[in-house]
């Protein structure tokens, strides 16, 4: 399990795409947007997971329906916390950021891109790939 200590933070991937919000919804973002757009406040819990809060809402990283992970679900904000679990991924110094809760296929499931393809790019629950090595995250203090 990959650890942090708590603090501010931009989630990246590469050199050039954030992990970021427009509205409610989770996107892909360039840096430079609106001043914390892109910040997270991540907390560590008791049981190891994480909690995710955007800086500049207060509002955290959730999921449609918390208590049914399933495929693609979209990933977005919410007033309620939700835990995340961290874990290394296949590329060096990059996390996978994997759903908590129970899925009806038993599937583990990551924030990654979304399928569908529009503009901004969304961010939904996909299986994990292990072969896959655009499914990690890098955390980076803000």
């Amino acid at each position: 399990m990959a650890t942090f200590e708590n603090g501010i933070y931009h989630i990246t991937r590469g050199p050039s795409q954030y992990l970021t919000t427009s509205g409610s919804q989770a996107i892909f973002g360039d840096p430079g947007l609106d001043d914390g757009v892109e910040k997270w406040e991540l907390t560590t819990n008791d049981d190891g997971t994480v909690s995710l809060r955007d800086v500049r809402s207060r509002h955290f990283l959730s999921l449609d329906d918390t208590e049914n992970i399933q495929f693609h679900q979209s990933v977005r904000l919410g007033e309620k916390e939700y835990h995340w679990r961290l874990s290394e991924a296949s590329n060096d110094g990059e996390v996978y950021i994997h759903a908590v809760g129970r899925s009806e296929d038993g599937g583990d499931y990551v924030i990654d891109l979304g399928m569908l393809r529009i503009f901004p790019p969304r961010l939904a629950l996909m299986r994990k790939d292990q072969a896959n090595g655009y499914q990690g995250w890098s955390f980076v203090r803000a």
